[in-house]
């Protein structure tokens, strides 16, 4: 049985009221340009660090997607497993903890997906997304709440 794994890997950095208390964060996923949204398989966490940039504290954050399963040939190609270029687009959110603000870090900012596992760390320009339809799109965003 054919079965697909769809991962998606973001990093962000917040900044509250008080670097000492962990902010809280979470998102959704869409394969249909945000016609619907999905969270199953989702999860978002705070890094286990805080950076010091230009004189403030940020705490590190990620979201990911797992979704292992069997999806139907045209959620394949909404995904990149076809031939045909592939979007995910994503909504997340950070909460101050201590304040209860939430602010969304992005909302239904879209990225192509790569049709074949992609180093996302430091990726080899030369190497990721073999398919010359897709590529490794990075997202990088620091926000301040309040």
């Amino acid at each position: 049985e054919d079965r697909c794994r769809t991962n998606v890997h973001l990093v962000y950095s917040v900044q509250v009221a008080d670097a000492s208390v962990i902010a809280a964060t979470g998102g959704e996923y869409s394969f249909d340009g945000g016609v619907t949204w999905a969270s199953t398989g989702a999860t978002g966490f705070y890094e286990q660090h805080i950076d010091l940039t230009d004189g403030s504290y940020f705490q590190a954050m990620q979201f990911d997607v797992d979704v292992f399963d069997d999806p139907t040939e045209a959620e394949q190609t909404k995904r990149g497993f076809a031939d045909e270029e592939g979007q995910v687009c994503v909504r997340v959110w950070a909460q101050d903890s201590l304040t209860g603000s939430v602010t969304w870090i992005t909302d239904g900012y879209c990225l192509d997906v790569c049709s074949s596992l992609s180093e996302f760390h430091n990726p080899d320009p030369d190497t990721a997304c073999t398919t010359s339809k897709t590529r490794t799109t990075t997202m990088t965003t620091t926000t301040t709440m309040g």
